[in-house]
């Protein structure tokens, strides 16, 4: 094989003129970010249970749904978690096995439980994406907290034509409480119209079916029933709680009030001591950064344009901007490389060595690059990491085959082919072998 290639000079040229071009435009298509995606085998599933002792949420929520749950093959373990009002099992599979299509499964089994759930329990929530970092976070600021709370259009809108971008898998808002419907009860005219809080709930459930329940407070004087915003506050009021002996209708505003507020919010965001929602960008598993934020800049700039004058976008974190700095400065780092190769092998090797120890850089790279696309391995800093390790071993491994060779020209005098194919030869077996003995020292590191 070896006098092959040294006979056929111009095929091997052109093999390697072939490998550095494929190589290049891999290169470009290759998929971009700072760090690789980490597969995680775990997804939790979280269930709102209002008002529930833990004892109850365990009999008669997360009972029900590890039952199910375990119906599943190829589980590692099941833990779960009940507390006042809420339930939280997390499941981890086995490393072998698909994640995604375990986690469809598990949607699938979850619901089925659901059927079997207490009508107050809000659905159960599957959070399968533990690891994605994001593409870019940004703030949005407002003088006061209503102010940034009437943009809650605007955002909302912000999230759909951020979510349709091509690989972006989620969008994050933050620091803006959804809207819900609160309805309170009296106590006082309750119990004057000889009514239980159970039989108030049954009827607005039977108003509509889908109508979730949402949470409940109680206090001294009254009951209230927090619901998500997907029912008009004036039909709410109307609903028939029951009638009364001379057959009159009791409507819920005859004991209580319903009202289209903000839910309770469980932290504020701040931007430089001004309320903020923060939005934050999520992109899909082996997405390249770049060309998503090449869709996301332009978009973001015409929407804020629709921004009041004293809302005011500022950027927190892009993903892209680290990238640019990994990447941006590669061609010039590998040059340098290339010229440091060439100085140090001009010491003990003559200037033509010198220049095919060199050339083994760009051959070598691009030719890693090549394989990168079929095994879906993303440039990142972990692969550059891999790839700067591979190229070191193999101009290692060039050093000493040229030194090798030029020892036969000078010392036994061989001819240029005889002692490139013999030299190659010679040290052929130990360079496999040291190669072989480096690479069986990497395994471990995946267990």
């Amino acid at each position: 094989m070896i006098a092959y290639t040294i006979k056929k000079q111009k095929i091997t040229l052109l093999f390697f003129a072939m490998i550095v071009i494929i190589g290049f435009f891999s290169f470009f298509q290759l998929p971009k970010q700072e760090m690789p995606d980490i597969i995680v085998n775990v997804a939790t599933v979280t269930t709102i249970y209002p008002g529930a002792s833990p004892e109850k949420v365990e009999q008669n929520v997360t009972n029900i749904l590890e039952e199910k749950i375990n119906e599943i093959e190829d589980l590692k373990s099941i833990d779960s978690t009940s507390s006042l009002g809420r339930s939280l099992i997390v499941i981890e599979a086995n490393a072998d096995v698909d994640p995604k299509q375990k986690w469809d499964e598990l949607r699938k089994k979850v619901k089925d439980a659901e059927k079997d759930l207490p009508e107050e329990a809000i659905l159960p929530v599957i959070n399968d994406d533990l690891n994605r970092s994001f593409i870019q976070s940004f703030n949005i600021t407002a003088p006061t907290i209503n102010d940034l709370y009437s943009l809650r259009d605007k955002v909302e809108d912000w999230k759909q034509q951020l979510r349709a971008i091509p690989n972006v898998a989620e969008v994050q808002i933050q620091g803006l409480p959804e809207k819900e419907v609160r309805i309170e009860i009296d106590l006082e005219r309750l119990s004057a119209y000889h009514l239980s809080w159970t039989q108030v709930l049954h009827a607005i459930k039977q108003e509509n079916e889908k109508i979730p329940l949402g949470n409940l407070d109680i206090n001294e004087r009254t009951y209230q029933l927090k619901l998500p915003e997907l029912y008009p506050v004036e039909d709410l009021e109307n609903v028939i709680i029951t009638r009364t002996a001379e057959g009159f209708p009791v409507y819920l505003r005859d004991i209580g009030k319903v009202e289209l507020t903000t839910e309770k919010a469980d932290y504020f965001a701040y931007h430089n001591g001004e309320p903020a929602i923060s939005i934050n960008i999520n992109g899909e598993v082996g997405s390249d950064v770049p060309s998503i934020q090449r869709e996301i800049d332009p978009l973001i700039d015409r929407l804020s344009k629709d921004l009041p004058e004293w809302a005011e976008v500022h950027p927190l974190f892009s993903q892209n901007e680290r990238v640019k700095e990994l990447f941006g400065e590669l061609g010039r780092e590998m040059v340098i490389a290339i010229a440091a190769v060439l100085f140090v092998c001009t010491l003990g090797l003559n200037l033509s060595s010198s220049l095919v120890v060199a050339l083994a850089i760009p051959i070598s790279l691009a030719l890693g690059l090549m394989f990168l696309p079929s095994l879906g391995i993303t440039l990142n800093q972990m692969s550059l990491v891999g790839l700067i390790i591979v190229l070191g071993i193999l101009v290692d491994d060039a050093v000493v085959v040229n030194d090798n060779i030029e020892r036969r020209l000078r010392i036994l005098g061989e001819t240029p082919e005889q002692a490139a194919v013999n030299g190659a030869k010679e040290v052929s077996i130990s360079i496999i072998t040291a190669t072989l003995q480096r690479s069986l020292r990497l395994p471990h590191y995946y267990f």
